[in-house]
Parts: C-alpha cells; sequence; structure tokens
C-alpha cells in the first residue's frame, strides 16, 4: 500500500511532502519491510528539505534520525554516529528554554550515541553519553515532561547493560532497581516492560552469583507474561532457559532439564521459519551444550555447541564475537575432557583473544577463559601456567563476583594443582598450600549457602576429610565424609522425586 503512495498528486506544501515521506520511511523501518523503501524515501525527504532550504527545522533533525537509525540496523556505525551527531546538533539549536518536548528530543539524541559507541566497545564515551541523556531527561521532567520519566529507564537500562559487559554487576544491580521502580510507578506492576525488567535484574543477580534471588525474578516475569492478553513466547522462552540455568547451577538437573527444554521448544516454534538462523535458538543450543557438558554426555554437547557456533558465525548481531568467544570456550572445555587438550588449549586461546578485545580484562567471562585453560594445564602437568591462570580468575572472580560460587571452584582447583606438585616434588611447602585452598574453597562455599551447588560442597567435605584423615585427624575426617555423604543423599532424594515427571523433558528434547 505504501508503495502505491505518491506524494507528487497530493501537491503539499514541501514541509508537508518532507514529513510524509519521514513517516513512510519511519514505516518502513519499524516493519524491518523494506530497508532499501527506508532509504529511498529518506533521501527525498533530504531533497527536499535542501531544495526549499528547511535546513532548520524539526522534521530536518527527525530525517537525521531516522538515516541514523537505518545506518545502525546496517551496522554502518560510522554512518549511524554522523547521522546521531547530526541530530543532536540540531536538535540543541532547535530547543527553546525549558521546553520538555525539546529536552527530551537531546536526551534521545545522547542516548543514541551512546548505543553506537556501545556497539563498538568504546564503554567509556556510552556511558558518558548516557549520562548526559539521563541528565536531559531530568531536566525535561523537571519542566513538566511527565510522559518523559519513564523513556530514561531506557537509557538507564542501556547503562546497565554497559556495567554488565564490564563486569561490574553491583553497579548494574544498583540501575536495576531503579529501573523497576520507574516502571512500576509510570506503567503499573503487570507491564510487559516491568516484566523485562525482571528478566534483566534476574540476569544480574545469576552473574553475582544470587541463584534463588534470580529464579524468584524469573517467577515474577514469568507471572506478568502469562497474565498478559498477547502471550510474548519469545520473552517467556527467555525466563525458561534463564531458570533452567540457575537450576542447573545450584545442581538440581530435573528442574534445570525441564526448564531448559521448554524455552528450546518454545523458540524453535517461535522461529520454526528461520530456527537455523535466529540468534535466540543459538543460545539455546549454547546453554544445552553446557547442560549436557556438566552431565558429562560430550557426544550431546558437542552436538549443540557446534550448532551455536554455526549460527553464530553467520550472524550480524552486535554481540556476536562475545557470542562466539563463549562457545569456543565451550568446546575447549568439551575438548579437555575427552583427552585432546591442544584443541583444548587452541579454543581457549581463541576465546580469550576475543575477549580481550572486547570485554574488561578484569570480565567474569575472561575469567572463566582463565579457569578452563588452567585445568587443562593441569592436565598437562604444566603447573606453573596453571597456577598463573587460576591467579588471574582468582583476582577477577574476587572483585567482581566474591559471594559467586565459581570463586570456591578456583580456590578448589588450586588446590588440587598444588596436591599434584606434592606428589612431584615432595614438597611440604605445597602440601601446605594445598591444604589452605581446599580450606578456602570449603568455606566460601558453605558461605554462599542456598547459592551452593550441593555436590561441588560435598567434594569440597571430601578433600577436607582427606586433608584430615593424612594428619591422623580420624574423627575430623570421618565428621567431613559424613557431611558429604549426607548432600550427595539428600539430592539424590531430590532427584528420585522429581525424575518420573521429568523424563519426557528429555524425550522431547532429544527428538528435537
Amino acid at each position: 500500500m505504501l508503495k502505491q503512495l505518491n506524494v507528487e498528486h497530493i501537491r503539499p506544501r514541501p514541509i508537508e511532502a518532507a514529513a510524509v515521506y519521514n513517516i513512510i520511511a519511519a514505516i518502513y523501518y519499524s516493519s524491518s519491510e523494506d530497508l532499501d523503501e527506508v532509504e529511498n524515501n529518506l533521501k527525498i525527504a533530504l531533497e527536499i528539505e535542501q531544495e526549499h532550504q528547511l535546513t532548520n527545522h524539526v522534521f530536518v533533525c527527525e530525517t537525521f534520525r531516522i538515516f541514523g537509525a537505518f545506518h545502525d540496523r546496517r551496522n554502518n556505525w560510522a554512518k549511524a554516529l554522523d547521522y546521531y551527531d547530526k541530530t543532536l546538533r540540531m536538535a540543541q539549536n532547535l530547543a527553546r528554554p525549558n521546553n520538555p518536548l525539546d529536552l527530551a528530543r537531546i536526551a534521545a539524541a545522547y542516548n543514541n550515541i551512546g548505543i553506537i559507541y556501545d556497539l563498538t566497545h568504546r564503554y567509556e564515551r556510552a556511558k558518558y553519553f548516557y549520562h548526559l541523556a539521563l541528565k536531559s531527561y531530568d531536566q525535561a521532567f523537571n519542566a513538566g515532561g511527565k510522559d518523559y520519566h519513564h523513556a530514561s529507564a531506557e537509557t538507564l537500562n542501556n547503562l546497565a547493560c554497559v556495567y554488565d559487559t564490564e563486569g561490574d554487576y553491583e553497579t548494574s544491580q544498583k540501575f536495576q532497581k531503579k529501573i523497576l521502580d520507574i516502571y512500576k510507578n509510570t506503567l503499573g506492576d503487570k507491564h510487559l516492560n516491568v516484566g523485562k525488567a525482571y528478566v534483566n535484574y534476574g540476569i544480574t543477580l545469576y552473574c553475582l552469583g544470587k541463584f534463588r534471588d534470580a529464579l524468584h525474578q524469573c517467577d515474577k516475569a514469568l507471572n506478568i507474561y502469562t497474565s498478559l492478553p498477547l502471550r510474548p513466547n519469545q520473552s517467556i522462552a527467555t525466563v525458561w532457559s534463564n531458570a533452567g540455568e540457575s537450576y542447573r547451577t545450584l545442581g538440581e538437573t530435573a528442574h534445570a532439564i525441564e526448564y531448559l527444554a521448554k524455552g528450546f521448544h518454545l523458540r524453535l516454534s517461535v522461529h520454526k521459519n528461520n530456527a537455523t538462523k535466529n540468534l535466540d535458538v543459538a543460545t539455546s543450543y549454547k546453554i544445552l551444550a553446557d547442560f549436557y557438558m556438566s552431565q558429562e554426555e560430550l557426544c550431546l554437547a558437542d552436538i549443540y555447541a557446534r550448532h551455536a557456533l554455526n549460527i553464530f558465525q553467520n550472524s550480524e548481531g552486535s554481540d556476536r564475537d562475545i557470542d562466539i568467544a563463549s562457545t569456543y570456550n565451550i568446546l575447549g572445555e568439551i575438548a579437555r575432557r575427552r583427552g585432546e587438550l591442544r584443541a583444548s588449549i587452541r579454543l581457549h586461546e581463541a576465546a580469550f583473544k576475543i575477549f580481550s578485545c572486547i570485554l574488561s580484562q578484569n570480565h567474569v567471562m575472561v575469567a572463566d577463559c582463565f579457569y578452563n585453560a588452567a585445568k587443562t594445564h593441569l592436565d598437562q602437568k604444566n603447573y606453573s601456567r596453571a597456577i598463573l591462570y587460576c591467579v588471574y580468575a582468582k583476582y577477577i572472580y574476587k572483585k567482581r563476583t566474591p559471594n559467586h560460587s565459581n570463586l570456591s571452584e578456583i580456590l578448589s582447583l588450586m588446590g588440587r594443582i598444588y596436591e599434584a606438585q606434592v606428589d612431584y616434588r615432595h614438597s611440604n611447602e605445597y602440601d601446605r598450600h594445598r591444604k589452605e585452598y581446599d580450606r578456602q574453597a570449603l568455606q566460601h562455599a558453605i558461605a554462599c549457602g542456598d547459592n551452593a551447588n550441593p555436590l561441588l560442597v560435598a567434594t569440597y567435605y571430601d578433600r577436607q576429610g582427606e586433608n584430615y584423615y593424612r594428619t591422623k585427624q580420624y574423627v575430623e575426617a570421618f565428621n567431613s565424609w559424613g557431611t558429604a555423604r549426607e548432600l550427595r543423599l539428600r539430592l539424590i532424594r531430590i532427584r528420585k522425586e522429581r525424575r518420573t515427571s521429568n523424563l519426557d523433558f528429555y524425550l522431547d528434547l532429544h527428538k528435537s
């Protein structure tokens, strides 16, 4: 219908004609129907504006904004930034004193510039412009623009995402709380955006190691999504996948596979026409690969990881490189568990090379890479390199996620490395280091409380029992082993209660 519209036959004034072409371009852009038509209509609008010397009009500002969004969609970041910068300068020139609409237009321009810097991994610049956007939104709100208060939540969310990318989850958590408060106050408790805010908050809590709290946010989001007249199936699939991840980390395998399978099936149904190219489906493949690796089902893990990698490598998303690197990390761990140590090192190095170009040096994903590489070097008996990588990972975990169970795991690994060197060098110093790291690992795991995986905690108690036994402290050794046994029995009882009801999910998943 849009292609049949001929503005020349209507004979409007130049400014009206430019506005119509802008609207047509915006409609094509929002529907993703034809990006070439977006560009054609914008060029016509710009020609009209330049021909009639409308260079200082709000419609020209809008043309520049849509042009920026068009190049953003095309991943042409330099041109997008150039048009957003033009939008900002024109919006500032057109701004009237204390006019909320004009202040909001300036804020939106700042936000768009921040997005481009974010996508091109220039995070400090992104944060600078996001903060400028928030300042302008506050000015618009104080000038009487009450409708613009919730718009600032979008910029807050962008800012929180930058801090997540940098691995600064504590700061991100503060912004996530503000976003929730704004959306609840302006949109109500049951709005779709409130559900999305709960999902984002849950992801940040998961990264902080607060898995039970993350599950609580998933429940809140799911309650909102299922109460909406039009169920947002893609968002529901994300909630199920996130919940499955939390249950996997907690060692609750039956619940994990139930939610992961539900999320995977729903994503397949939503994207059935392009499942082999969709990034959300690829993310599900990657999560399932991680799950099956944790269950030592390496064949399935490898299949799912390679499916994910194939989609990521052929995609053009802004997080493409991070997804590829994290999949390399999983494939590297799978190779290690298969005894393919050279392939494992090669994959971890490829992952680290990508991470080091995109993420900060203190990001948790970088620490995960160090941790997995350290395990491979331990298997190769390259103890000095293994302990060096452990020190790097420990520093990052302690700085970014001090309450996360991954800190317990790295401490335990350091104990195992020193244990291997005790047998090799017969050194009392290495034995002392081993005992100290084993003690710290158990202490940290206990401090994590309900957010710790009971199976890992049992392993730490086993190692403590071995240390007591070697020093002939038999009562303490017996107590430690007894605690480990009780933890395992408790986990077995939970799994038996849930195994029958969840068997269908395993079968359906493998059919897919």
